[in-house]
């Protein structure tokens, strides 16, 4: 048994996004073989009885030692310097989790911001990037695309080595795959009237429900499904898209160009309220179910870039766990297992027609449906917290961690390039007390 901390980047508590749910789900697994600990920022709280939470300010990690001192294993996303210095003091081994590889989503996300400022930005997130991979024991990732990324950044930093490999040629030791998952059992309705406070009216056995079942970043295209609808509502008045989550869980998350360009475009064209819906706030995780389970088809529509192909939608895992039929925008990992497993129908990017024809299948073709049902009697399965986890469990107590790490000194020069490179553009930008406070963060 090993003493295991879990470092959330993201708050936890009743209404989750997916950082909490998966960290939520980290604890209670890993707990049942370790000794587990579980930190989230502030304003976290337990999301039941089982779980209990330690709070902390995300500008305060050294908060944090005295529970990283009582460590052998330390789990996150990213951790602070003061707390990556403990880590190589104490020889506690750290494991990054770099399932969401956040330079990239944030190129998208920052996209339409001045030049200068996406700039800065990313030379800070480049530094903290280089820092974790050079720290890190292992790095567990969600894919195999995200893996070959991770296997080129840490080329690129010399992680790889002939020492490295000859201790595994596999490089399994030193990177493996843990995706999103989902609960080990089936979803149940515990509120049959849940959809009807949302839509009115809603009629579970007539009514079609198109479920967006999360927030709606600016790197998602909501536009061309919400054009689609308005081409379906034209012949059918049974078509409700419904938007699941319209503010971040995390307070500090700022609101979405995309959520108001969403909201503009289903008012223009008249479809807000009547087939075009969207939930206020975000929902508590255990309400999910009583959404999901009335759900004709899941959807998830995206752009081409190059988030798209590195990401791994966990709205999608929502829909697998709930067995519903899924619509989702061709290039990224899951629309590769929806195409191989046939639980769906993929679209190309921005194809409004293509939205329309593979809706109306999904919503009306029996056959298909029959066929989508006997697709998940193998996959089901092997997205369960409990599946996915126990490889990791197993592998916290093992010795075939890589121990060729690269040196603070080789670590550190690369990350002074980018967080002198950023610090000039913020020096420009807001003056001399901005960089300070930027790289005491750092």
């Amino acid at each position: 048994m090993a003493r295991v901390l879990l470092i959330s980047n993201d708050v936890i508590g009743p209404q989750m996004a997916g950082p909490g749910i998966r960290y939520a789900a980290l604890a209670r697994e890993l707990g049942r073989d370790h000794a587990v600990a579980l930190a989230a920022p502030s304003p976290s709280e337990s999301p039941d009885d089982e779980l209990r939470v330690i709070t902390y300010q995300t500008n305060e990690p050294k908060t944090l030692l005295p529970y990283l001192d009582k460590a052998d294993v330390v789990i996150a996303q990213s951790l602070a310097p003061i707390l990556l210095k403990r880590v190589r003091q104490r020889d506690i081994r750290y494991i990054a989790d770099l399932y969401d590889p956040i330079v990239l989503e944030n190129l998208e996300a920052q996209r339409e911001a001045p030049l200068s400022e996406q700039q800065a930005l990313h030379d800070f997130q480049m530094a903290t990037m280089i820092t974790q991979l050079a720290a890190a024991d292992h790095i567990l990732c969600a894919s195999d695309r995200q893996r070959d990324y991770w296997l080129g950044c840490l080329t690129t930093l010399g992680r790889l080595t002939p020492s490295t490999y000859r201790e595994d040629p596999s490089l399994d030791s030193l990177i493996s795959l843990l995706p999103f998952g989902y609960e080990n059992s089936a979803p149940k309705m515990t509120d049959a009237t849940a959809v009807a406070e949302v839509i009115p009216r809603f009629n579970v056995k007539k009514d079609k429900l198109i479920l967006w079942g999360g927030g709606i970043w600016n790197w998602f295209d909501p536009i061309a499904l919400i054009k689609a609808v308005e081409v379906l509502s034209r012949k059918r008045n049974d078509i409700k898209l419904l938007f699941l989550g319209t503010k971040h869980p995390n307070p500090q998350m700022p609101t979405m160009k995309m959520l108001t360009a969403a909201h503009e475009l289903a008012t223009e064209l008249k479809l807000l309220d009547t087939h075009v819906f969207f939930r206020e706030g975000w929902l508590p995780y255990d309400q999910l179910p009583n959404f999901l389970l009335p759900t004709a088809v899941g959807v998830s529509t995206h752009f081409h870039h190059a988030e798209t192909r590195f990401s791994f939608r966990t709205r999608i895992l929502s829909y697998i766990w709930a067995r519903r039929p899924i619509l989702a925008t061709k290039g990224d990992s899951m629309s590769d297992l929806i195409e191989q497993t046939g639980i769906g129908i993929t679209v190309d990017y921005e194809d409004v027609p293509g939205i329309v024809r593979a809706l109306t299948t999904l919503m009306d073709d029996a056959s298909c449906q029959k066929s989508i049902a006997k697709g998940y009697d193998d996959l089901w399965p092997l997205f369960t917290w409990g599946n996915l986890i126990r490889p990791l469990s197993e592998r916290i107590t093992a010795d075939d961690f890589v121990n060729q790490k690269m040196s603070w000194q080789d670590a550190n020069r690369l990350k002074w390039r980018y967080l002198v490179s950023g610090g000039k553009k913020v020096w420009r930008q807001k003056g001399a007390r901005a960089v300070a406070r930027k790289l005491l963060g750092k």
